[in-house]
């Protein structure tokens, strides 16, 4: 497979094949990718509350391993983890407020799709994270040299940014999951303990954070 930061043609296709639970699955371990993030902007404006996101996230993998959950459950669920998504103006202290709010954006879309878990679902996952991973090495960029943005097209500024080891890594870890999720019929405890942990980074984000 040849997955792309930007471009999510070929995952929609992979998912397509997979079974709903095994797609939950690939989106509940981007989140754990992202989850680190939101609690920089508790660090740093004293905004949020990640307990409430990490508990929502478990409530996800307990609904893929089959433990009986109802709508209303996960609705009501979707609905405090809404509450928690940061905005512009409640943040304003952190540096840190679009990568916050792509880790608890990409938990509602997760509940979301524990009701409704079709390929589009699952892809706003895999867009928060291209959000993240874009979002930060733009911060980063601007500064670096405030005046990038003039010095190249917008179309090399995502060529640079797919091939930023950040990217990559990332990318490569998504195929690795999608390849695991294909060649697993059932998902046990072992394997879904393997997928929920197999990218931990010492504690820290996908993009090196906290």
């Amino acid at each position: 497979m040849n997955l792309k930061l930007y471009e999510f043609d070929v995952l929609e296709a992979e998912l397509t094949w997979l079974l709903s639970a095994h797609r939950l699955a690939f989106a509940a371990a981007c989140c754990e990718r992202l989850l680190p993030n939101y609690s920089l902007v508790r660090q740093e404006d004293g905004w949020g509350d990640p307990s409430i996101l990490r508990n929502a996230l478990n409530e996800v993998w307990f609904f893929i391993q089959g433990q009986p959950i109802s709508g209303e459950q996960i609705r009501q669920l979707l609905k405090v983890c809404s509450e928690v998504v940061p905005h512009a103006d409640d943040v304003s202290g952190s540096q840190y407020d679009v990568e916050a709010q792509e880790a608890a954006s990409a938990i509602c879309f997760s509940l979301e799709a524990c009701l409704d878990p079709t390929p589009k679902n699952i892809i706003k996952v895999a867009k928060s994270v291209m959000n993240t991973i874009d979002g930060y090495l733009t911060a980063m960029k601007d500064i670096e040299n405030p005046n990038w943005w003039d010095e190249k097209s917008l179309e090399e500024q995502k060529k640079e940014f797919a091939l930023h080891p950040l990217a990559m890594r990332e990318i490569a870890k998504q195929s690795e999951d999608l390849q695991s999720l294909k060649n697993v019929d059932k998902l046990d405890s072992s394997f879904l303990e393997w997928l929920r942990t197999s990218s931990d980074n010492q504690g820290k984000s996908l993009i090196n954070l906290p």
